[in-house]
């Protein structure tokens, strides 16, 4: 792999953290289920969004297709 790749590599990984860590801070203060949905559209997988906010990875499914759903 050339430098150019790896610094490409390593910009592209900063810049999904740096999405997760506004995610993060989106969140505060707001109802459960704007939490998922923010989380979710930050990347977060339905794990991730459950063990942040302590509820189980299903409820975090359910809650994505209800709002879908509307």
């Amino acid at each position: 792999m050339s430098e150019k790749e790896k610094s490409i590599e390593l910009l592209e990984e900063m810049n999904q953290k740096l999405d997760k860590l506004i995610g993060l801070i989106a969140i505060q203060g707001k109802e459960e289920s704007q939490q998922i949905k923010i989380l979710t559209d930050f990347g977060f997988n339905s794990t991730e969004v459950g063990n942040l906010l302590g509820i189980p990875p299903g409820t975090v499914r359910r809650k994505n297709l209800e709002m879908r759903k509307d």
